[in-house]
């Protein structure tokens, strides 16, 4: 039997992930079958889980992680941040994580409050299904890229500013899906909050 090239899991993953999003948006969280999903890749149930290790694991990876962070160029960063430390982190931030906030609010409301008695019951962390690692990481890199030509944000390690500013960035989005605040609004009270964290921090954002 012919080995799996790793470009090839990748495109496995990939494909997985583009009909999961076709699957849940048709049936929703709950009712929505990995079975489904198989069936419309071409491949078999314990292949999918091969991949994620439930229905869960899947929409989170699907719907909750960003895709392809790690390929947004630090010239990419740079031209945003010619906006303004916040409009730039602002830009950056949304465009690599909370499209599917904006674009699939209804299903991801569904999905939190299905959820929200798992967490409760302690079946499952909100590690589980909101892991914000890799939305730190982001972060983090935006801010080193500002600060690299411009004096430090504050005096507390980059990594612990990321991990505030995530807080802010994943309150908002909850805030936007669960109690369905208007788009406009929910963004002009973000770049708010982030004025308050970045007060008095440096000259101009």
């Amino acid at each position: 039997m012919a080995k799996i090239s790793a470009i090839e899991k990748e495109e496995t993953r990939r494909k997985i992930k583009e009909v999961s999003r076709e699957v849940f948006r048709e049936y929703g969280f709950k009712d929505a079958q990995i079975k489904m999903i198989a069936k419309r890749v071409g491949i078999g149930v314990s292949t999918v889980y091969g991949y994620f290790e439930s229905k869960l694991d899947l929409f989170v990876q699907s719907f909750l992680l960003p895709d392809k962070v790690d390929h947004i160029s630090d010239e990419a960063i740079e031209i945003s941040l010619e906006k303004g430390l916040i409009k730039g982190l602002l830009e950056i931030v949304q465009n690599a994580m909370y499209l599917n906030f904006k674009e699939d609010a209804e299903l991801l409301r569904a999905f939190f409050m299905a959820t929200m008695l798992n967490v409760s019951n302690e079946k499952c962390s909100p590690d589980k299904i909101y892991n914000r690692a890799s939305k730190i990481d982001i972060i983090g890199r935006v801010l080193e890229i500002y600060e690299r030509k411009n004096k430090r944000l504050c005096a507390f390690s980059v990594k612990n500013l990321s991990e505030v500013i995530m807080s802010v960035f994943a309150h908002s989005a909850l805030e936007f899906v669960i109690m369905g605040e208007d788009c406009d609004k929910n963004d002009i009270k973000l770049e708010e909050y982030l004025k308050v964290i970045f007060a008095g921090k440096y000259e101009k954002y």
